[in-house]
């Protein structure tokens, strides 16, 4: 069984990467991202829909959210060695709303 920081590590290779169909295949089907329900984009999100909503690129720099200061943490549960669930916790929401809002 591989160990989940390991698992952790696999994705984040992945999505720096860019290689969008390896890091598919480190979730599970039945994915959910859940986040603030502040957010534009809060809610649950599942399935493919979930894995895009990970993958988006709003923090890159020139993005939406480019310059405010800010923190995320995300909580991951894995399942048979398969990312399963991401919590999102933002430091900072209410800017962050504002500025996705805005784009």
């Amino acid at each position: 069984m591989s160990h989940p920081i390991a698992r952790y590590d696999d994705i984040i290779m992945a999505l720096l990467a860019e290689e969008d169909n390896v890091t598919r295949k480190l979730f599970d089907p039945d994915f959910v991202v859940h986040e603030d329900t502040s957010m534009p984009h809060g809610g649950d999100t599942t399935g493919g829909d979930g894995m895009g909503a990970m993958l988006s690129a709003t923090g890159l720099p020139g993005g939406p959210v480019d310059g405010l200061e800010t923190f995320v943490t995300v909580h991951w549960l894995f399942r048979d060695r398969l990312a399963l669930e991401a919590r999102v916790f933002y430091y900072g929401t209410p800017a962050l709303a504002a500025a996705l809002t805005r784009a």
